[in-house]
This record gives C-alpha cells, sequence and structure tokens, in this order.
C-alpha cells in the first residue's frame, strides 16, 4: 500500500510537506508554527498533521525529519535544534507516524543534481616562509621563543607556550616579505538552489514563494526533496 509521507526542514525558517502516490498533497512553512516569541506552537503543528492525515486515514504513514547539524566544536549551538527535532518526532509517533531521522547531505547526495551547482572558490593558506627560512621552537634567556634562520641570519622571537608554527609564521610582521600564500580551490555546492531546481523540474505547478514574499523559500524546496527521498526509501524496503 501506498504511504502517506511527510518530509520536514526542522529549522525555524523550515517546512512540511506531504507526498503521495508521487503527488505533493500539501507544503507549509515552519514560520506559520511560530508563536510571538519564535517558538513552535506544537498544538497548531498537531491540528494540520491530523488534517492531513484525515485525507488518507486508511494509508500507512511515516515521516521524514531533517536533522540538525553542527559543525565541530559547536555542537552547543544546535542544542535548541536538537530539542525540537525530539519533540516533533514524539508527537509525530503519537499520530500513527513511523518516524526517521536523515542527515543532509544524504538525501541531497542521493536526490539532487548537485554537479549542476558546484561551486568552486579560492581560499588563501596560511602565510608558510620562503625557501631558505626555517622556524624552530627554541628557549631564550630561559624563556619559550622561536628561533628564525635563514643562512647566518638568526632571529629570535618571544613565543607563546603551545603557539602553533603557522600562527607563529602569521604574526612574524618582520618577515612578511619573506612569506608566500599559497591558494587552495574549495568546491562546494549550492544545495538551496539544487534543491528550488529539483521541485521546480518535477512539480512545476508547486508554489515555493510564502504569502508577501518574492523569492522561492527553499525550506519549503528541501521538505518537498526530504518527502520525495523518503517515499523512495519505502519503495526500496517494500517487499
Amino acid at each position: 500500500m501506498t504511504a502517506l509521507v511527510l518530509g520536514i526542514d526542522s529549522g525555524l525558517d523550515g517546512a512540511f510537506a506531504w507526498h503521495y502516490g508521487g503527488r505533493i498533497l500539501g507544503q507549509l512553512a515552519t514560520r506559520q508554527f511560530l508563536d510571538p516569541e519564535r517558538r513552535l506552537d506544537f498544538g497548531t503543528i498537531r491540528e494540520w498533521v491530523q488534517l492531513m492525515g484525515a485525507k488518507l486515514p486508511d494509508a500507512p504513514r511515516a515521516a521524514f525529519i531533517e536533522e540538525p547539524f553542527a559543525p565541530p566544536g559547536r555542537e552547543r549551538g544546535v542544542m535548541g535544534s536538537w530539542r525540537r527535532f525530539g519533540q516533533l518526532e514524539s508527537l509525530l509517533w503519537t499520530l500513527g507516524y513511523e518516524v526517521v531521522g536523515v542527515q543532509a547531505k544524504t538525501w541531497q547526495r542521493e536526490l539532487l543534481d548537485l554537479a549542476r551547482f558546484e561551486v568552486r572558490t579560492e581560499r588563501p593558506c596560511k602565510p608558510r616562509l620562503a625557501e631558505g627560512w626555517t622556524l624552530k621552537a627554541t628557549i631564550a634567556a630561559g624563556a619559550f621563543a622561536w628561533s628564525l634562520r635563514n643562512g647566518g641570519r638568526v632571529f629570535i622571537y618571544n613565543r607563546q607556550e603551545g603557539q602553533k608554527r603557522a600562527d607563529a609564521i602569521e604574526g612574524l610582521s618582520v618577515t612578511r616579505d619573506d612569506c608566500t600564500v599559497s591558494v587552495k580551490t574549495v568546491v562546494s555546492h549550492d544545495t538551496k538552489a539544487a534543491s528550488i531546481a529539483y521541485v521546480r523540474e518535477h512539480f512545476p505547478d508547486l508554489n515555493l514563494v510564502p504569502p508577501r514574499a518574492r523569492n522561492p523559500h527553499d525550506g519549503l524546496a528541501d521538505a518537498v526533496c526530504i518527502a520525495v527521498w523518503g517515499s523512495r526509501q519505502i519503495k526500496e524496503t517494500s517487499p
């Protein structure tokens, strides 16, 4: 039996989208569920989820929620996001949904044509010593220091305990003319543009521009894509 699949971009500027039988039955931006203090109104969310589920009362239900992500070292910054994730998960379980968490990079990699939206940028690396120069940690007058050498020339600089060599080079302003800066090319992808393009190509009649807005809402596009991706996972695991 075809499942009713709910895709959720779990950010405060995210969205909800319901997918069934190759069609999007409904979509809502999360901003519609925020109270004046920008907290989720779970009572209103419950009403909408029940309303959408009533359209297909006998269909099995599944919800795929994008998991919060934070770069290493910034995990504390997403504690509120994980709290919302858990609250949504609990709510949907009580409404009969099988709930699955999914990482953004997983559904994006498997669903979107990211190659079309490749972004290449050049970023300067940290300065490095020019050829012929050496920088070594040493002790001078009983204190931590750096020994900078070039042939017969030797310069001694104070060194903070634990200071890394690259940071030391960057801080030696007197040697700027003797440093070089390399450039590395960083490849990334405009995933928001890719998800909007996917929705426009596969659901051309779907409106991604919320009321009083001018531009497509990438949260709505992401929610639709998550719902489509979730439907594919269910089909692949069905007997």
